[in-house]
């Protein structure tokens, strides 16, 4: 089925030059693979609206398409990849200093890889060991696919090229050959340890560094230990998506440690000092007002979670005025003194009930 190239860029058939540049413009911003890492959709897209661009803001190219569509106008094709996309992008709007860009060699496949954290661990920061599985370069063959000694012919598939060229509408795009995966050469005795491949599974090991605030879910990225390029291009890398537990008696709310502090309820009256045993040990001496109330915040500047820039978060301890259960006669008395006395403003004695509650 032929494609509608208006469709594509979302604009009417009747569009002006301008409107076809400005659609164009919006469109492989938005899909522009350094905007999209990884993402082949986006990729493909991105393709596709240069293709687009391509036929329409050609007169002659646009004319020949509104009266025959693809495949029948007569356009001859031209063989393009993702750089030659990338530098129509750049001699249209002149991103990048315009001019060609050298050809990009693919890069590795990404490696996601979910590691596990305590909470204090988040907190503090600190260093472990991880272990995980993924393909990497073949040791015995140093990559090549073939055997120790042995030599290469050229790919038939491609020719040597390391690429293959479909068609794609008017243009002629290429990807990487499959049969040598980029290298251009096929083993004529392959590597009895990778099969020929150039690559093989094994079990990897990291000294991941966990930095102090990290947050459930962030993602930390190292370089070249993904999977290797299919091809000459540098390896992948890995990506650690830290996953961080259950606080206890702690939880987080942004950059700042929340707890709940347990109170004597004199204490909450008097005013006065209570202590704070942070994650890893720590001890922090919070001064609390006289009069503090159930629930009430008390902050303790600098000793929340390590944010951008050098900046701490804050603790916002919560204050939980707790009551005795078992009183003697002694502590029985005094209580009733002061309910006597309170009683003369019974307004008093309801907001100290209240705080009990």
């Amino acid at each position: 089925m032929a494609k509608d190239y208006y469709a594509v860029l979302g604009v009417g058939r009747d569009a002006t030059p301008e409107e076809i540049k400005k659609a164009y413009k919006e469109a492989a911003l938005r899909h522009h693979p350094d905007r999209n890492p990884g993402n082949p959709d986006a990729e493909e897209r991105f393709k596709e609206v240069t293709e687009a661009y391509q036929v329409l803001s050609d007169t002659d190219k646009r004319s020949r398409y509104d009266s025959f569509g693809v495949g029948e106008a007569g356009i001859p094709p031209v063989t393009l990849d993702i750089d030659d996309v990338l530098d129509i992008f750049q001699g249209v709007f002149g991103f990048g200093g315009g001019g060609r860009r050298r050809r990009r060699m693919r890069k590795g496949a990404d490696v996601r890889l979910a590691v596990p954290i305590t909470f204090e661990e988040s907190y503090l920061g600190g260093r472990r060991k991880v272990a995980y599985r993924s393909r990497a370069a073949c040791d015995a063959c140093s990559g090549s696919g073939s055997a120790p000694g042995s030599r290469q012919r050229t790919c038939p598939s491609c020719e040597g090229r390391g690429e293959v060229a479909y068609s794609q509408g008017f243009l002629m795009l290429s990807r990487l050959c499959t049969r040598c995966h980029g290298r251009g050469a096929v083993a004529v005795d392959p590597c009895r340890e990778c099969g020929g491949e150039g690559a093989r599974t094994i079990e990897r090991e990291i000294d991941l560094a966990v930095m102090p605030g990290v947050m459930d879910c962030q993602e930390h990225r190292i370089g070249a230990r993904g999977e290797p390029s299919e091809g000459q291009g540098p390896a992948g890398d890995l990506v650690v998506v830290f996953q961080v537990g259950e606080g206890g008696r702690f939880r987080r709310d942004g950059i700042h440690l929340v707890t709940d502090v347990d109170v004597p309820f004199f204490r909450a009256a008097l005013g006065g000092e209570v202590d704070v045993i942070l994650p890893g040990g720590r001890v922090v001496t919070v001064r609390i007002k006289p009069g503090t109330q159930h629930g009430q915040i008390v902050r303790a500047r600098g000793w929340g979670f390590a944010g951008v820039g050098g900046l701490h978060g804050d603790l916002l301890a919560r204050m939980r005025v707790t009551v005795p259960r078992d009183l003697t006669d002694r502590q029985k008395e005094l209580l009733e003194m002061y309910a006597g006395e309170a009683a003369q403003d019974p307004s008093i004695w309801d907001r100290v009930k209240d705080a009990f509650k």
